[in-house]
């Protein structure tokens, strides 16, 4: 964290860098206007994936935006490296996709690496959806290295 708050300092801003644990965020519910996850999904347990979901879900305000970036199959078979129908069935139920992309980058290994960029609004609480698919009106963030959070 040494490194990000010198980063901050030196571009001159104002920022409340925390470290926590996704599945309990300290944070009220419909703080943020905005998230962005740079490669903290792909981290999260299989059995997990939904705790985060929720949590980020919890923390937005409805129709907010969050931007996810995370592994492709494009990377190999792995149980973090995720394919589209993967992503859009895990984050259906909470929120609306509006794109999805699949780029690759080369990182500073020198390693050409493929990820989703995933653009999605917030649900409504009052339209949120069960597993099953059905609406209902009840409602339901993996602080890591990279997760930002704020308001716009």
């Amino acid at each position: 964290m040494f490194y990000a708050k010198n980063k901050a300092g030196k571009a001159e801003v104002s920022i409340n860098f925390l470290i926590g644990n996704f599945t309990s965020l300290p944070f009220k519910t419909h703080e943020f206007d905005f998230a962005f996850d740079l490669g903290c999904f792909y981290h999260v347990p299989t059995e997990e994936r939904t705790a985060y979901i929720k949590g980020v879900f919890r923390v937005l305000k409805p129709k907010a935006t969050c931007f996810l970036v995370c592994f492709s199959y494009g990377n190999g078979v792995a149980w973090n490296h995720f394919r589209k129908a993967q992503i859009k069935k895990l984050f259906q139920d909470w929120f609306r996709i509006e794109q999805m992309d699949h780029v690759s980058s080369v990182e500073g290994d020198g390693i050409a690496r493929c990820f989703y960029q995933v653009l999605m609004q917030r649900l409504s609480d009052d339209i949120t959806r069960t597993g099953n698919g059905k609406m209902t009106n009840t409602s339901m963030f993996m602080l890591c290295t990279r997760l930002c959070i704020g308001e716009i």
